[in-house]
């Protein structure tokens, strides 16, 4: 059983379907601790980052994630399951997201501030928004 698994699959033109696959490999190591996971400059949008929103939650031992999803297709709806994901998640201390050159806006920004409260386990965070539409609002909510 694995305890750490990092994928780095950046600039390999995956979209939704690739990303399939890799919740399969989440799915399948539920045990996993520490899971990096680089999907950068890809072709992935919502359906994709929403499953693998659903397949983190079923793993309830993960204590480090770090998310790469630069230069996608990513709006609010995947990022609202991603904050979903950490929501119910008590087991993660330490979180990395980044997002820079998405289509992040400000709805999607509430949507994880709220996440952030309600997961106050958390002891490491880092968040990465460059080049999205957060706004001064957007800030505010995180």
């Amino acid at each position: 059983m694995l305890d750490e698994l990092k994928l780095n699959f950046q600039r390999n033109w995956l979209t939704d379907q690739g990303v399939d696959y890799i919740s399969k490999i989440i799915r399948k190591n539920r045990a996993i601790k520490i899971l990096h996971l680089n999907l950068s400059y890809n072709k992935i949008q919502n359906r994709g980052i929403i499953v693998i929103a659903k397949a983190l939650r079923k793993n309830k031992t993960l204590q480090e994630l770090s998310l790469k999803l630069w230069g996608n297709e990513i709006t609010c709806p995947g990022v609202q399951e991603l904050a979903k994901s950490i929501e119910s998640q008590p087991s993660i201390i330490s979180f990395e997201l980044s997002l820079k050159f998405n289509n992040i806006m400000i709805e999607s920004a509430e949507f994880l501030g709220e996440a952030l409260k309600i997961n106050n386990f958390l002891r490491y965070l880092y968040l990465d928004f460059r080049m999205n539409m957060i706004e001064d609002d957007g800030v505010g909510q995180i």
